[in-house]
């Protein structure tokens, strides 16, 4: 369970979430079974692009979004096969055109085909290449009837075309992905760092760490190194409400030695915010 302050950040998630622990973090998985209220977010800066407004949604607004990018793309004669682990694979209206493949992390890759089919052959015909004029039947063994390729300057132009026709719709699904991902992020955050405080479980599940002193280094490290972006700046914010929270009445509260040390760390000028007024140093 979320602490009560907490609660508003991942349910109505109106200010707090990263996208990076040490740096970023785990790759997204499009194929988890996370709750609905942690799945999709959408997020927005606010007025001074200082943090990000998160509106939890449903797990549905994935699937929209890949099904936008499905329906685009069978707008233009591509049509889609779906694979269990979230991949959707099409197939271009000609074989020479090849395959393109959408992802689980809302990628679009078109592969280079090998050979152009041109449909099957009657058994015991082999294929003639030359035109045979007032002779449509196939003469002679088995076999499939194969055209050339196109070069890979003409294959590329119309996958280029393609990609560009749906780029808008395979922007919104990946950024839905992303965003899901963050949500999560965010939400369990609080957990890691009460599993830190509480039972020494390091926050990048190296050694555990034995004493407060130490437990509270490492939340201080984890707050001075994340990035001036929205994102940096929001999971920095829900730190510091958890260590207002959690830690500040305690009698291992971080010192405002220790608080104005980790803001001499931060490229951005940010202040560690969990005294009163909010100032560390005297």
């Amino acid at each position: 369970m979320l602490p009560a302050g907490l609660l508003a950040l991942s349910l109505a998630l109106a200010q707090d979430a990263p996208v990076d622990p040490p740096a970023d973090p785990t790759p997204v998985d499009d194929t988890d079974d996370t709750d609905d209220y942690l799945d999709v977010t959408e997020v927005e800066e606010d007025d001074d692009g200082e943090y990000l407004t998160i509106t939890v949604i449903g797990e549905q607004q994935v699937r929209a979004a890949q099904d936008a990018v499905v329906k685009s793309l069978d707008a233009l004669g591509w049509r889609a096969r779906r694979k269990r682990d979230g991949t959707v694979v099409f197939r271009g209206p000609e074989g020479w055109m090849g395959k393109a493949t959408l992802t689980p992390r809302g990628e679009l890759e078109f592969s280079q085909p090998v050979i152009a089919f041109d449909g099957a052959m009657a058994g015991g015909a082999t294929y003639e290449s030359a035109p045979q004029t007032g002779n449509d039947a196939p003469v002679g063994g088995v076999g499939v009837s194969t055209l050339p390729l196109p070069g890979k300057k003409k294959v590329g132009a119309i996958q280029r075309e393609i990609r560009d026709e749906v780029r808008d719709e395979v922007l919104a699904f990946r950024r839905t992905i992303q965003l899901r991902h963050f949500s999560t992020y965010i939400a369990e955050l609080p957990d890691r760092l009460d599993a830190l405080w509480t039972e020494g479980a390091s926050l990048d599940l190296g050694a555990t760490v034995p004493t407060p002193e130490a437990r509270r280094a490492q939340i201080l490290d984890f707050w001075a190194t994340r990035t001036d972006t929205p994102e940096g700046r929001t999971v920095s914010r829900s730190v510091e409400i958890w260590l207002r929270q959690t830690v500040m009445d305690t009698p291992h509260a971080v010192t405002r030695e220790e608080a104005a040390a980790a803001e001499a760390r931060r490229t951005d000028g940010r202040k560690l915010d969990i005294f009163p007024g909010g100032v560390a140093a005297p």
